[in-house]
């Protein structure tokens, strides 16, 4: 099961990857969720004034979980590159690498940033690409147009055709002129 979570073997595809991501993200709103509170609660208790006692707890926790939730995250891209039949060693590496140098560039002019020396244009622009790709590029093993949209190969033969039904007997006409036919038994053959 865990190596389902931390493998960088594999492939995914776009829905599994979809869905990995929304787990991963709700993972991070609970623990924020439940940092935020420990900390109020923490906060109210002490009277206001933050302290190294009050947000130790809450610097370890984070020290401790943001590793794996970074390699959940790495795993993650690496077998969705590869299911899409790009090099994970190449590219995982690579898209840090431009947001390292974006960070810098941000940071060195600020006339090139978008908010306070954090991102340029380029950066956020690229890491829109990037996470597009790997959102809606379809795989190797995938065919190009949804499940939804194709028409699933018909199991279904038609039956045999009926034979032609059997002629029907012909009566023979009825001659007028012939002789009466003999009395029958029954009320309809007595004459009377």
């Amino acid at each position: 099961m865990l190596e389902a979570v931390f493998s960088f073997r594999g492939r995914l595809n776009r829905l599994q990857y979809f869905l990995g991501n929304v787990g991963l993200f709700v993972g991070v709103i609970v623990l924020v969720i439940v940092g935020a509170v420990t900390v109020g609660a923490q906060l109210r208790a002490s009277g206001g004034a933050p302290s190294l006692a009050t947000l130790g707890p809450i610097a370890l926790l984070a020290l401790i979980l943001v590793p794996p939730l970074f390699w959940i995250s790495f795993s993650l891209q690496a077998r969705r590159f590869r299911d899409i039949g790009w090099d994970p060693v190449l590219m995982v590496p690579g898209w840090i690498g431009v947001l390292v140098i974006d960070e810098l560039v941000a940071k060195g002019v600020p006339a090139l940033s978008l908010s306070h020396g954090q991102h340029t244009l380029f950066g956020v622009l690229f890491n829109l690409a990037m996470a597009g790709c790997l959102l809606f590029w379809p795989g190797k093993g995938e065919d190009p147009a949804p499940p939804l949209l194709q028409r699933p190969p018909s199991t279904w033969t038609p039956p045999p055709p009926e034979p032609a039904p059997a002629p029907r007997p012909v009566m023979p006409a009825p001659s007028y002129g012939a002789a009466p036919a003999a009395p029958r038994f029954g009320r309809r053959g007595l004459p009377g």
